[in-house]
């Protein structure tokens, strides 16, 4: 996690910061690059919602995201 979360802040996607209540861990926050690519990764992702319920249908699209969610609860779990 460690390794990750420096990448993301040389990337400038997030900031570290010391815990000012425990010396050993670290605060991760968005930085404002972080918060845009997350808006920006929300429409996209929200303008593809769209366009696979256009073209399978609301009702299939959500079983599929169902079955998605459940797969991904299960593999949680392992």
């Amino acid at each position: 996690m460690g390794r990750l979360a420096t990448e993301l802040e040389d990337a400038g996607y997030i900031r570290i910061e010391a815990d000012p209540k425990d010396a050993r861990a670290r605060i991760l926050r968005l930085s404002k690059t972080g918060k845009q690519l997350m808006l920006d990764s929300l429409k996209v992702m929200a303008e593809l919602e769209r366009r696979y319920a256009r073209s399978v249908g609301r009702d299939r699209l959500g079983a599929v995201l169902r079955g998605l969610a459940v797969f991904i609860e299960g593999a949680e779990q392992d």
